[in-house]
């Protein structure tokens, strides 16, 4: 006896707004639009004093490494969530989901970048 998975589109969308949520925070920033990046400051450029100014060299570094690698993920949850979307319609088209083959749902969703996020190239 085998079972019929079936399709929850609720759940489904709840799914795709909880990726563009998570864009949204990427965007705007956790605490609001205070985007971390490579422009972000811990204090002011043109520091006189060695300490202040290696503060401001390291936290330039260290944002800047931050704000490429949210933009990477950023880029990978947009991919992610736009095969979201493409792949509705194959949940749509079939009444059990344990039917589809993986070369059908590869159609329907298109390329996507779920290996990115999980930290393959």
């Amino acid at each position: 006896m085998s079972a019929v998975i079936g399709f929850d589109s609720t759940k489904y969308d709840q799914l795709i707004a909880q990726v563009g949520k998570i864009l949204q925070d990427f965007t705007d920033g956790a605490a609001g639009p205070l985007p971390l990046n490579g422009d972000l400051q811990l204090q002011p450029a043109g520091q006189s004093w060695q300490p202040a100014a290696d503060l401001v060299a390291a936290g330039k570094a260290r944002f800047g490494e931050m704000g490429k690698r949210n933009d990477d993920l950023s880029g990978s949850l947009t991919d992610l969530q736009a095969a979201l979307v493409q792949a509705r319609s194959i949940f749509n088209d079939t009444e059990d989901l344990a039917a589809v083959s993986v070369e059908e749902f590869q159609q329907a969703a298109g390329p996507h970048a779920l290996h990115r996020i999980e930290g393959g190239q």
